[in-house]
């Protein structure tokens, strides 16, 4: 699930130059953390997997994310109750849910500030 407005009320808070700068940021984490989480899923690194989860978790709550956001929770929780592996599944249904949040955020940013 995702909502606009939140993503919305958090970009009206800048002007043009500085909401197109944040979209453009935002999707540049997105993918930068999904690359993380793929190389963690390889090399079952939990510690690594953590982090970026952390990050996503961050990122797609600011902007209602919620689904990403709760899943992120998930398995930040399920890493901390050393479950390694059940994590490490888990976090395969984070990657259509980050893809689903890039496509979002880049047609808001063609939309909003490349008119």
């Amino acid at each position: 699930m995702f909502s606009e407005d939140k993503l919305l009320e958090f970009l009206s808070r800048f002007d043009p130059a500085k909401g197109d700068k944040m979209t453009a940021a935002y999707i540049q984490s997105f993918e930068t953390y999904e690359d993380q989480c793929r190389e963690a899923l390889k090399t079952e690194n939990t510690d690594q997997l953590k982090a970026a989860i952390h990050d996503i978790k961050a990122l797609a709550l600011t902007i209602g994310a919620e689904e990403l956001g709760a899943l992120s929770r998930n398995i930040e929780q399920t890493i901390e109750q050393r479950k390694g592996s059940e994590a490490l599944a888990l976090t395969a249904q984070i990657f259509p849910l980050i893809r689903q949040m890039t496509e979002i955020i880049e047609e808001y940013r063609s939309r909003e500030f490349k008119a």
